[in-house]
């Protein structure tokens, strides 16, 4: 906020906000119909839904850590860049099939169970908008 952002900093800002935005948009649309929700992730247990589910969590990582100096608030991006480095290396080591799996124990949560984690999948949306400055 009062420090001038070029370059890098900058462009990791929008990337972890664009992350952000695409995470409020998905709770939203699954708040509204959480089974068309499930039904969308489930065209996503393929091998490029596996393969995209790690490369977004390791360029949200990646982004988020190396924004974290120009945010708002740095150690939030640092533990946020960490852990989806630490998803995409879970997602990597579970393998494809585990990966299917836990899709399969998300689609079996009750509607209003999912709609409370799309709750908090909002606010943490919000939350790596807010830190970017961007909004």
């Amino acid at each position: 906020p009062g420090r001038r952002q070029t370059g890098r900093m900058d462009d990791m800002l929008q990337v972890v906000a664009f992350f952000g935005i695409l995470i409020i948009l998905a709770c939203a649309r699954g708040l509204a119909d959480p089974q068309d929700l499930l039904r969308q992730i489930d065209r996503f247990s393929g091998v490029g839904g596996y393969v995209a589910a790690i490369i977004m969590r390791f360029a949200l990582g990646i982004a988020a850590l190396l924004a974290a100096d120009a945010s708002r608030l740095s150690p939030f991006l640092q533990v946020i860049g960490g852990l989806s480095l630490l998803a995409a290396l879970v997602l990597l080591v579970m393998g494809r099939v585990r990966f299917v799996g836990l899709i399969g124990w998300v689609a079996g949560f009750s509607p209003s169970w999912l709609r409370i984690w799309l709750l908090f999948g909002m606010v943490f949306g919000v939350a790596l908008v807010w830190v970017t400055g961007i909004v």
